[in-house]
């Protein structure tokens, strides 16, 4: 995007960027924190439903 767009609107949208850049990645990182935690108790849920299963004689 840098070869090909030039002039002030370009700064002004670099500095821009570059200032929201980080909370971007804050917030990628929050969403995969939260989706491993999701996974991890949707694991945790499959598994004690199996558990609870087995008090009923359902294999």
């Amino acid at each position: 995007l840098r070869s090909e767009w030039e002039g002030e609107a370009f700064r002004k949208f670099d500095d821009q960027f570059q200032q929201l850049k980080p909370k971007v990645t804050d917030f990628s990182n929050l969403m995969h924190q939260i989706e491993q935690q999701l996974s991890k108790t949707a694991t945790a849920v499959e598994e004690n439903d199996a558990n609870l299963s087995r008090n009923f004689g359902l294999n």
